[in-house]
């Protein structure tokens, strides 16, 4: 891919950066970027566009979930790359979407013929995609998802840097820093409010465990979920007024459409967040604390 003027909005989760770090390698060249999210990406397009849009020849939108705005980001210098989106086309921005790859994985197989990657990198890209899949089958992908986690600062960035050449292994100091974030999961588990209750959904009833929690979504719904055998764990963040939902490894229930339900959110089927508003408060409000 030659030379020309573009930019990257990406989501701030593995799969986002990945999908950075990707473009860099099929162009060769330090994009210019800016992280944002389904909350914040009408805004932050918008802003942008105003002032900047049309000075670029492509403007990339990856790994957010667009479908509210639409009308907003539909440029004809817009290329839009994401996991699971309901439309599959618009009149001027081009869509890449398919919900059984991530975004990393659908840029891999968009520009796979135009770049040589290694073998660590198309490792990378593997787990990458089973980390945003939530299915963990792979050795790696457990301790490298807590290892962007722990990560502060400019998270992007100290990805593209870590892994510019692929996965090829842990250092030393990430070790640390990843039985370090263990530790700490272990022991905000140990002090969590524990809330047990059932919801019914599309003629099917489910058990739900519930606790309030700011950090370590994953970690806590998995745990929680495997511990008291229950099919939905909702995490929920009073201050922030939002609900992340996460599902069982056997559990079929698609998260995005309840989380729309009762919390005018969305997602994925197996991750989802929302707003902790007066329908998932009625909904909530009869569980039981167990701990």
């Amino acid at each position: 891919m030659g030379q020309s003027k573009q930019f990257i909005f990406t989501n701030l989760d593995i799969d986002g950066s990945l999908s950075y770090l990707l473009l860099k390698w099929v162009t060769g060249q330090d994009i210019p970027y800016k992280c944002s999210s389904i909350f914040s990406i009408e805004k932050d397009f918008s802003d942008w566009y105003r002032a900047n849009g049309e000075k670029y020849e492509r403007v990339y939108i990856l790994g957010i979930d667009v479908s509210e705005c639409m009308n907003v980001i539909n440029k004809d210098n817009v290329v839009v790359f994401a996991h699971k989106l309901p439309v599959k086309e618009l009149s001027n921005a081009k869509i890449v979407t398919n919900e059984n790859a991530s975004t990393s994985m659908l840029i891999y197989k968009k520009f796979a013929e135009k770049v040589n990657l290694t073998e660590s990198q198309k490792l990378l890209i593997v787990i990458a995609d089973d980390i945003k899949k939530h299915t963990f089958d792979l050795p790696y992908s457990r301790e490298l998802d807590m290892l962007y986690r722990a990560s502060t600062g400019d998270r992007l960035m100290k990805f593209c840097i870590d892994f510019k050449t692929g996965f090829k292994g842990f250092t030393d100091k990430q070790k640390r820093l990843i039985n370090f974030y263990k530790k700490s999961v272990d022991n905000v588990v140990g002090d969590l409010r524990v809330f047990k209750g059932t919801i019914p959904f599309k003629g099917e009833t489910y058990n739900v465990i519930s606790t309030f929690a700011e950090k370590y979504i994953n970690e806590i719904s998995d745990k929680l979920l495997q511990d008291y055998n229950c099919n939905v764990c909702f995490v929920v963040n009073i201050e922030k007024k939002r609900v992340s939902f996460r599902r069982s490894p056997d559990c079929d229930i698609d998260l995005s459409i309840l989380a729309d339900k009762i919390a005018y959110g969305g997602g994925f089927p197996y991750a989802a967040s929302g707003t902790m508003g007066e329908n998932f408060i009625t909904i909530t409000k009869l569980f039981k604390q167990i701990k």
